[in-house]
């Protein structure tokens, strides 16, 4: 049996893109602040942005 961990990746509920970086120019989580997501195609930022299965990636 084998234990392979899987990959999850950040997707924008927006525009279903998967290039979302943490918003450094808010970035205030080394004072324990949640962090804020962007999307770099559709500029949608949020706390929250749902993960997918890496596998499950449409290429």
């Amino acid at each position: 049996m084998e234990n392979k961990k899987k990959k999850y990746v950040k997707i924008c509920p927006k525009c279903n893109s998967l290039d979302v970086k943490i918003d450094m120019q808010g970035a205030l989580v080394a004072f324990g602040l949640p962090a804020i997501y962007i999307c770099n195609d559709c500029g949608f930022k949020s706390y929250i942005f749902p993960e997918i299965d890496l596998n499950e990636v449409e290429k």
